[in-house]
């Protein structure tokens, strides 16, 4: 009879349903990461302090000197963050290489779908292919069997299909090859003397029953005869981290690898929580106004002789079956928007598959434990008027919101909470896109993995679109090479940040020189960060590692920002740039400095491309955009607020206008009564909105300090971050109140319009 309340409740209950449905799914997926791998509780990840990082080599001492090994597994991948050009029956195409250990397979529990899991990777010449891959590459042929060919001297055989990394913290591969081809890519990474001391992430087996976790002090202790990074004290402890912990290990993380994020977990736990106690209170609240509508009907059940126990039975049963059908539509809602929340939380989720017995006996057991919390308030408060009460007419006079007015203080709270947060990420977010690095980034096109390098750039250069045309080895965004090494008369060793770079690329990056030192031969420029570190002045003319070698340093390079702004070392970073028409080292990439029209340039870009590379997959992008995507936690996390923020509003209004109308309906009479004795119709609209919008302004004073705390404490993760300034509160605020003020308004204005003698007379 009330179709008004109903929809609100059900739409407000089938709205959070969807989200905490999809939410669950998420969190279980997060919290399940690898537990399918057989031998998960045996294998370790050997951390340092530091990062998650290691040399290759070192797998084999701790296995020979640790009885409690039983094998290891260093995992590699070919190119850190970008895919590699590959041959397949003469279709070119770019495929993401991961090498592994023989050990791979009997170490990890992942599927191979075709093939002998037994044979997989048995020579330096196998391969496996992902599923997905294999479908792409292969289409409904047989892989098996099959070459793949990375240049003219590295052929690979395919002997085995694998499944595709799913709910893994090894991130998805094309191609899986054994370790050693590493030396076809870059041979440091798999040297014995440990050169390459961070390409590697070391797996570790134990035999049953072993305590490997009591032997990290040992071991630490080990690695200083043998490991350099522990001999000249970079890093001084061994973790063994449990592979079922390794996924939320924060401090240690590495961008190669799937990970977990507790805070973005955790938020996403609270807004769910947040919205659900929305639906709930709205529930409750809209329950509780009907009061008066709904007394009649108690009181008529206890004069028959219904039992206070058997109200408050009826109630839960009538929330439960809302909340039943409530989450059947949030179960199709969400099932619809699976594919849009996947994208938003860069996580795939699995509604269909997570639907088991078990999940289902979960769901009625929440639906059970919603109905009744949703009911119990409504429950106790109708069942407790005395059916005289309502007989003589005097119930309406006892009603005084008390329960609702709380309520929606709670709601204002919650809402003003989420639309200041949502405006203080969209500022941070913005200030780190928008930041000045000191080096212009904006119309410029980095390509890796280029084949016929000269002829690519000679035709670039012909071209109107493009201004100028590059060649480097690194850049600010992505750091270049780490060079760790000691220095003489410095008693800690140095990290230093290598680019190799020619002046057209120097040009176009806008980089300026402080101080040039004239050098006739090969020479290093260097920033501030080198000479602080040194104790040296701008007037450094030579870098001494040992009293024989040494670099030559060309001059002083004003200050730019090396990598993204939620580290604090950019800045700080020691940097050794040279600067050379001939650049020292095989150039990464190509840096393109386009003009005009930014898309039309792009596109003429990836025709050139294809051209020389007889129709390879373009692997060009915007360094702008690599900036902008570096923050798409960050970003993710903004567009989660937002949507957040606006349900928030939604829920938050459909349950105000409910209630402002039961409130305003049981006002009529005193509305009616107060225009007969002479008030103005903005003396009604005051005195009617008012009254909700002290609760807003109540809420609002509730949610300042909890919105500073908490946005303090997310604030303190950047290096560089904006100030809290009382404008996003004011604006959070008032943007709430205008809420409500439209909400309550056009029903207010409609008892203010009303011929008084109808609600008198009624």
């Amino acid at each position: 009879k009330n179709k008004l309340y109903s929809f609100v409740n059900v739409f407000g209950f089938s709205v959070s349903l969807m989200f905490i449905i999809l939410i669950g799914n998420y969190i279980k997926g997060e919290f399940t990461t690898d537990s399918f791998q057989e031998n998960a509780d045996q294998i370790y990840v050997l951390n340092n302090n530091e990062n998650s990082a290691t040399a290759y080599k070192i797998g084999e001492h701790l296995k020979n000197r640790y009885p409690e090994i039983e094998k290891t597994c260093g995992v590699i991948p070919v190119q850190y963050g970008n895919s590699t050009p590959v041959e397949i029956a003469d279709n070119k195409m770019n495929a993401v290489i991961l090498t592994v250990d023989s050990t791979f397979m009997d170490m990890f529990s992942f599927e191979l779908i075709n093939g002998d899991r037994n044979q997989a990777l048995t020579t330096q010449q196998d391969v496996l292919v992902s599923e997905s891959f294999a479908r792409k590459a292969f289409g409904k042929q047989d892989p098996i069997g099959n070459n793949i060919t990375l240049s003219d001297s590295l052929v690979y055989t395919v002997n085995g299909v694998i499944e595709d990394f799913r709910n893994s913290m090894f991130k998805e591969a094309d191609i899986i090859m054994r370790v050693e081809n590493m030396q076809h890519f870059n041979s440091s990474t798999i040297s014995e003397g440990f050169n390459n001391a961070g390409a590697c992430r070391m797996f570790i087996q134990t035999v049953k029953g072993s305590d490997i976790k009591s032997k990290e002090a040992d071991v630490a202790e080990f690695f200083k005869t043998i490991f350099w990074i522990y001999r000249y004290k970079i890093c001084d402890k061994v973790i063994f981290t449990p592979m079922k912990e390794q996924y939320f290990e924060e401090k240690i993380l590495s961008s190669e690898w799937n990970a977990g994020n507790y805070k973005m977990t955790t938020i996403l736990v609270l807004v769910g929580i947040l919205i659900l106690l929305f639906a709930v209170i709205n529930y409750i609240n809209l329950t509780v106004a009907q009061t008066g509508f709904r007394a009649k009907e108690m009181a008529t059940n206890r004069l028959y002789g219904a039992s206070r126990n058997s109200i408050l039975v009826k109630m839960i049963y009538e929330s439960s079956i809302l909340c039943l059908v409530a989450f059947v539509v949030g179960y199709i809602m969400a099932f619809a928007l699976e594919p849009y929340a996947s994208q938003l939380i860069d996580k795939d989720i699995f509604l269909i598959e997570n639907l088991t017995a078990a999940s289902i006996i979960q769901s009625a057991l929440f639906i059970l434990a919603l109905g009744v919390i949703s009911g119990i308030v409504p429950a106790i408060i109708l069942s407790r008027f005395q059916p005289i009460d309502v007989v003589k007419g005097t119930f309406l006079f006892k009603s005084k919101m008390i329960f609702s007015k709380i309520f929606i203080t709670i709601q204002s709270t919650i809402t003003v909470c989420l639309i200041t947060c949502s405006l203080v990420i969209y500022n941070q977010v913005s200030f780190l896109i928008n930041y000045d690095y000191g080096y212009n980034h904006k119309g410029i096109i980095e390509v890796s993995s280029i084949e016929n390098l000269k002829e690519f750039t000679d035709k670039l250069k012909e071209l109107p679109s493009v201004k100028s045309v590059g060649l480097t080895a690194g850049s600010p965004f992505n750091r270049g090479n780490n060079n760790t090494t000691k220095v003489l008369g410095v008693n800690e060793p140095i990290s230093f940040q290598v680019i190799f770079s020619d002046s057209a690329t120097v040009k176009m990056l806008d980089l300026k020189f402080a101080k040039d030192n004239k050098l006739a031969e090969f020479g290093f420029w260097v920033n501030q960060a080198t000479l602080d570190i040194l104790g040296a002045t701008d007037e450094l003319k030579e870098i001494k590692f040992t009293e024989k070698d040494g670099i030559k340093v060309a001059g002083l390079l004003e200050d730019f920002y090396l990598g993204d702004l939620v580290s604090d070392s950019g800045n700080k970073t020691p940097l050794l740039m040279h600067v050379s028409e001939e650049i020292a080292t095989y150039p990464w990439c190509a840096m393109i400095q386009v003009q005009g029209d930014e898309m039309v340039a792009y596109r003429d870009v990836e025709r050139v491309f294809k051209e020389v590379t007889d129709g390879a997959e373009f692997t060009g992008e915007f360094m702008s955009n690599q900036i902008e995507r570096s923050y798409e936690e960050q970003k993710r996390m903004q567009m989660i607020m937002v949507i957040f923020a606006i349900i928030a509003i939604i829920i938050s209004s459909l349950g105000l206008l409910a209630i402002s109308s039961y409130f305003i309906q049981q006002r009529s009479k005193e509305i009616a009564l107060r225009k007969v004795f002479g008030s103005t119709k903005s003396q009604v609209l005051s005195l009617l909105i008012w009254k909700f919008l002290r609760l807003s302004l109540i809420g609002f004073a509730i949610a300042c300090p909890i919105i500073w705390y908490v946005m303090t404490q997310w604030l303190n993760d950047f290096a560089y971050k904006i100030d809290l300034t009382i404008w996003v509160f004011i604006i959070g605020g008032a943007f709430n109140l205008l809420v409500a003020f439209f909400t309550v308004y056009w029903q207010s204005n409609n008892v203010a319009n009303k011929n008084p003698t109808k609600s008198i007379m009624r």
